[in-house]
């Protein structure tokens, strides 16, 4: 079966951020891992877009037209249990589901997910 809170948890569960601002997303595992894996599911396209890989070196592998400028991570420390993705300059095509993702036993364990909506500020 498909159990997600038992090995990763991932807050916060919404966030609604402004155009031109930055956010962060944080992943804890359970256990040491060789590092966490980020997803983005895009409704614009429907489709799950690879973000970036990081290790637990804090040495990231960014996927194709991914900006290393817009998104980091930052471990807690060397052989980190605590991930943070910090996404920068917020546009509206940057909303949808983020997801931290550990590969165990070959499988790909999820997150339960971050909604990330972006909006103007409205007064």
């Amino acid at each position: 079966g498909f159990c997600a809170n038992l090995r990763l948890t991932q807050t916060p569960d919404n966030i609604l951020a402004q155009t031109n601002s930055s956010t962060d997303i944080l992943c804890q595992t359970r256990r040491e891992h060789t590092g966490v894996y980020w997803y983005r599911w895009s409704p614009e396209r429907q489709q799950f877009e690879f973000l970036l890989f990081s290790n637990s070196l804090g040495k990231s592998t960014y996927g194709s037209n991914i900006s290393s400028k817009k998104f980091t991570v930052r471990g807690s420390s060397s052989h980190s249990q605590s991930y943070s993705l910090h996404i920068g300059q917020l546009h509206a095509s940057d909303a949808g589901m983020y997801y931290c993702s550990v590969s165990q036993s070959s499988e790909l364990v999820l997150g339960s997910g971050t909604r990330l909506g972006v909006g103007e500020h409205r007064p």
